[in-house]
C-alpha cells in the first residue's frame, strides 16, 4: 500500500512539474482556418480534373519537379504535362477569382 501511495505521488508530482498546455492565440486560430480553407477551395479547383493533371499540378507546386520529371512519373509527354499545369491553374484563377 505504501508503494501504491508513492507511486501515486510521484505520478501526481510529474504532472505538477509539467508545463501548462500552450492554447493557440486568436491569431493563429485565423490563420489556420484560413489555410483551411484555401486547401478546401483549391481541392474543389481540382475536384473536376484528370487524376493526371491533378497529380502534375501537385508536382509542379508542392514537389518542385520539372515537367521532364513529372512526364517520366506520369508516362505522358511532357507537352501534356504543360497541358495538365495549365488546366489546374485556369480552374485555380476560376475558383479563387484571379
Amino acid at each position: 500500500m505504501w508503494r501504491r501511495r508513492e507511486l501515486e505521488q510521484a505520478w501526481l508530482e510529474m504532472l505538477r512539474l509539467q508545463p501548462e498546455p500552450l492554447e493557440p492565440s486568436a491569431e493563429e486560430r485565423v490563420q489556420t482556418l484560413q489555410a483551411l480553407q484555401a486547401l478546401q477551395a483549391l481541392d474543389t479547383a481540382l475536384d473536376g480534373l484528370s487524376a493526371k493533371a491533378r497529380m502534375a499540378f501537385l508536382y509542379s507546386q508542392l514537389d518542385g519537379m520539372t515537367h521532364v520529371e513529372i512526364a517520366a512519373r506520369l508516362k505522358v509527354s511532357p507537352t501534356m504535362v504543360r497541358k495538365y499545369i495549365v488546366q489546374a491553374l485556369r480552374r485555380c484563377c476560376e475558383v479563387f477569382g484571379v
